[in-house]
């Protein structure tokens, strides 16, 4: 299971607006996760919930990270770590 699955599901959710069709797509990611801790995350993220409510970073140490922000994404990096 890695995170780029959970994002592409996310994305396939919010491209459609039938739910039939969000429910199957976020039941095929929650059936491949290896355990039911990460199937409770993965939910939880993709209905818009953090399971922990809050993550604990404030506007301000957001707004010094702007200017630092990612110009690319490291696919290699993204497929070698899984969730």
């Amino acid at each position: 299971m890695l995170l780029h699955d959970v994002a592409i599901t996310s994305m396939d959710v919010a491209a459609t607006s039938s739910r039939l069709t969000k429910v199957a797509r976020i039941a095929a990611v929650a059936r491949a996760a290896p355990d039911t801790q990460l199937v409770t995350i993965i939910v939880s993220w993709l209905s818009g919930e953090l399971p922990q409510r809050h993550i604990g970073v404030g506007w301000a140490a957001l707004r010094s990270q702007r200017r630092r922000a990612a110009t690319g994404v490291d696919r290699h990096r993204c497929r070698r770590h899984p969730l």
